[in-house]
C-alpha cells in the first residue's frame, strides 16, 4: 500500500468514525457482534478482487465504500456494477441485492447513489451517512404498500409511501388545491414542485419578498410534510431579520387541508447559538427556523455543535444572495439536503450555485419562465 492509499483509507476510516461506525479489517473469521460494521478488504467471489469498505448493520450487508485516488474523477458506482452485484458471495447475508446504498470516495469528496431512487443518480456529500439512517431507507425501500402514509388519510388513492423522498414526491404529491390563492402563488408552488419530481437537487425561484413569497413557502413546506413525508426542514433567513414573527407567522399559518393551525400538526423549533450544545434540535422537530448568520454560529463558531449530514431533508432560504453565498457557503453544501431558494434579484454566483436550475416568476404579467442547463 502506497503513502497515498494509506492516507486515503486513514480518511476514510475517521469518516466512518464521525458517522458512527466501527471498523474492523478483514480477518478470514466472524465479524464483531456490533450492529454498524464497517470491514475494510472484504473479498468478493471469484475474480472480483475485493471491497475497500463493506457495511454491515445487525450482522447483514447494506452498503459499500469504493475507494479511489486522489486526484481521480468521482463519477460514481453503476447500481447494477457486475463486480458489485455478481461479485458478491451468495453466503453473505444482506439486505437486497444488489447493495442499495453505494459511496465512492478519494477521502474529500464523496459520490453517493441510493439505488432505491426511481432513476438512481450520484451525488456529492461531505460526509458518510449514520447507520440508523441507513436502517431507516432500507425500511422504507423494502416495505412497498403502506396505510401509513401521511397522505392516504386525506387522499386514499396515494396509499404507496415510496421508498425514497424523491419517489414520494412523484407518487404520492397531490395536485394543488388553487382556490383562495393567486396566479403568482399557484406558479411559485407548482414550480417547486415540478423541480423535485425531476430530482433537482437545487432550485431557486425569483419572486419579490412579500406576503405572496411567504404563502407560497408556507404552502410548499406544509405539502412536503404531510404528503411526501419529509423527514424535517431548515428555513433559513436573512441574517438581519427578527426570528420571531416568521415563527409566529408560520406556526399559526393555517392548513390547506384540515384549516388547522400549523403548530397544531407539525412541530416547529427555533434554533439560534444559545440552543444546546449536545443536542439542539428536538427529536419531535419537523421544521426549524434559523438566521444563517446564527445557525452558521451554531455549526462553525466557538462551542459549535456537531449535526449529521442527513439532519434536514430539504433546506429552504427565504433570500439567497451573493453575501449569502459568500459567508454561508459551506454550511449550505454540508448536508445531503435538496436546496431550495428565494431571490427577488440573483447575481451570477447564486445562479452558478443552484445550477442554473432559476424559475422567473413576474407578477406583473403573471409569466413564468424557466431556465435550466
Amino acid at each position: 500500500m502506497t503513502t497515498s492509499d494509506e492516507n486515503v483509507q486513514k480518511k476514510i476510516d475517521n469518516m466512518l468514525y464521525d458517522a458512527g461506525w466501527c471498523v474492523q479489517l478483514f480477518s478470514g473469521s466472524n465479524p464483531a457482534p456490533v450492529s454498524r460494521l464497517a470491514i475494510r478488504g472484504f473479498p468478493l467471489a471469484r475474480s472480483y478482487g475485493s471491497i475497500d469498505y463493506l457495511l454491515f448493520i445487525d450482522g447483514k450487508a447494506i452498503a459499500l465504500i469504493e475507494a479511489i485516488d486522489k486526484g481521480v474523477p468521482l463519477c460514481g458506482i453503476p447500481v447494477q456494477s457486475e463486480k458489485y452485484s455478481r461479485g458478491l458471495p451468495f453466503s453473505l447475508r444482506l439486505y437486497t441485492r444488489p447493495l442499495p446504498f453505494l459511496y465512492q470516495t478519494n477521502g474529500s469528496e464523496i459520490c453517493f447513489t441510493n439505488a432505491f431512487d426511481p432513476e438512481p443518480l450520484p451525488r456529492i456529500l461531505h460526509g458518510l451517512h449514520r447507520p440508523e439512517t441507513l436502517k431507516a431507507w432500507i425500511e422504507d425501500g423494502v416495505v412497498g404498500e403502506t396505510p401509513r402514509d401521511m397522505a392516504a388519510a386525506y387522499f386514499p388513492e396515494y396509499r404507496r409511501r415510496g421508498r425514497t423522498f424523491h419517489e414520494r414526491v412523484l407518487i404520492n404529491m397531490p395536485d394543488l388545491v388553487t382556490r383562495g390563492l393567486s396566479s403568482v402563488e399557484i406558479r411559485a408552488v407548482q414550480t417547486l414542485e415540478d423541480g423535485l419530481k425531476n430530482n433537482k437537487r437545487r432550485i431557486l425561484v425569483t419572486l419579490a419578498l412579500g406576503p405572496e413569497r411567504r404563502t407560497a413557502m408556507y404552502l410548499f413546506i406544509e405539502r412536503l410534510l404531510r404528503f411526501v413525508d419529509a423527514r424535517r426542514v431548515l428555513i433559513l433567513l436573512d441574517e438581519g431579520k427578527d426570528i420571531n414573527a416568521p415563527m409566529n407567522a408560520f406556526q399559526h399559518n393555517i392548513s390547506s387541508v384540515d384549516d388547522r393551525p400549523f403548530s397544531e400538526v407539525f412541530h416547529i423549533q427555533s434554533l439560534n447559538k444559545e440552543s444546546p450544545e449536545e443536542n439542539p434540535i428536538d427529536r419531535e422537530s419537523r421544521v426549524c427556523v434559523a438566521t444563517i448568520k446564527e445557525f452558521d454560529l451554531l455549526l462553525c463558531g466557538k462551542g459549535s455543535i456537531s449535526l449529521p449530514i442527513e439532519t434536514f431533508e430539504v433546506i429552504v432560504l427565504d433570500e439567497c444572495s451573493e453575501t449569502v453565498l459568500h459567508k454561508h457557503k459551506a454550511v449550505l453544501e454540508y448536508f445531503d439536503a435538496y436546496l431550495i431558494g428565494f431571490s427577488e434579484m440573483p447575481g451570477q454566483e447564486t445562479r452558478d450555485f443552484f445550477n442554473k436550475n432559476l424559475s422567473m416568476i413576474n407578477p406583473q404579467n403573471d409569466g413564468l419562465n424557466v431556465l435550466s442547463p
